[in-house]
């Protein structure tokens, strides 16, 4: 049908750049004239510029696809970049509508925005948020469920006060007090991947150090490895833990390379010294591992370890490697 082909043109055109649409329309009549079309060079669909934005088209997006808009918006950029921007300002808007949702889904959304957005002004919802102990409903519960602000939301909290680099000392009981006491598995990896974002702004923390050192035994391996060089990072005491052979000599290579990485950081922040002992006992660490990004991660880490107990910087030189 002739007309119904031009109104699907139109329509088709009113909605990607013209340059591909058109290919498409040509194609699409060429394959009912029987036709091959001839071969077009792709074309590029320019970004659009700030003043093009219409805010209402983030209005028929899903609370998925807007996180996924936020994310390619602002790309790259820094906190200052994001600033005063009308389409950040808009998408901070949707994350506020997100975040008093009915629907933990669109909730936990809400949470992502606000890491992904840098919305500083809503870290103290966050800091409640991750804190709230508030039971889920009867029902929930028999199912499985803990609290109200599903694990998830807790997780999501914590990696976007990492995003906001801020410190301060609640944010620290929080990260405790997730450690000591939130059941959820992913809760306590991210605290510890908080504390290892802003280990330069927390320095040595005793409190932080007994929580992290409370997870070395824990049943997930994540939390393990996570908490284990996390406790390098803010320990006040150079003697990481008494039983170092359980994680020198562990079958799991994670948790032998976040034992390496733990020793560094102490190295790092001269808790532990150029020909210490617990360096030569790290470098006793097999390097075997079954993953590598693009080398072994563990060996490398190894490495790094063998500069630093030399006085190097122990910066990695190998061209296009990347730290997991």
């Amino acid at each position: 049908d002739p007309g119904c082909l031009r109104r699907m043109e139109t329509a088709a055109l009113g909605l990607s750049s013209p340059g591909v649409m058109e290919n498409f329309v040509r194609s699409v009549e060429s394959e009912f004239a029987g036709e091959r079309p001839a071969r077009q060079a792709q074309v590029s669909r320019p970004a659009l510029p700030e003043r093009d934005f219409d805010p209402t088209v983030l209005a028929y997006l899903s609370s998925d696809r807007v996180v996924a808009y936020a994310l390619k918006a602002t790309g790259g950029k820094s906190p200052e970049e994001l600033a005063g921007s009308p389409v950040i300002e808009t998408l901070r808007y949707f994350a506020d509508g997100y975040l008093v949702s009915g629907s933990w889904r669109v909730r936990n959304n809400g949470v992502k925005l606000v890491g992904i957005l840098r919305y500083g002004q809503r870290r103290d919802l966050l800091l409640s948020l991750v804190a709230d102990r508030s039971p889920a409903p009867l029902i929930k519960r028999l199912l499985g469920a803990d609290f109200r602000q599903v694990g998830f939301i807790r997780r999501n909290a914590l990696v976007a006060l990492g995003r906001l680099e801020l410190w301060d000392d609640r944010l620290g009981e929080v990260l405790a007090g997730v450690l000591q006491n939130d059941p959820y598995f992913e809760s306590r990896s991210a605290a510890a991947g908080v504390i290892l974002a802003l280990r330069a702004k927390i320095g040595a923390s005793p409190e932080l150090a007994r929580a992290l050192e409370k997870n070395l035994g824990h049943r997930s391996p994540e939390v393990r490895w996570k908490s284990l060089e996390a406790l390098g990072a803010v320990t006040p005491d150079p003697k990481l833990t008494a039983n170092l052979d359980r994680f020198l000599f562990h079958p799991n290579w994670r948790i032998r390379q976040a034992l390496a990485m733990a020793v560094g950081h102490l190295v790092e922040r001269g808790l532990v010294h150029p020909g210490d002992p617990l360096i030569r006992q790290v470098e006793s660490i097999i390097p075997t591992c079954t993953d590598f990004i693009p080398t072994f991660p563990l060996k490398r880490e190894l490495v790094r370890m063998h500069r630093l107990g030399r006085g190097g910087s122990g910066e990695n030189t190998t061209h296009g490697e990347s730290r997991p």
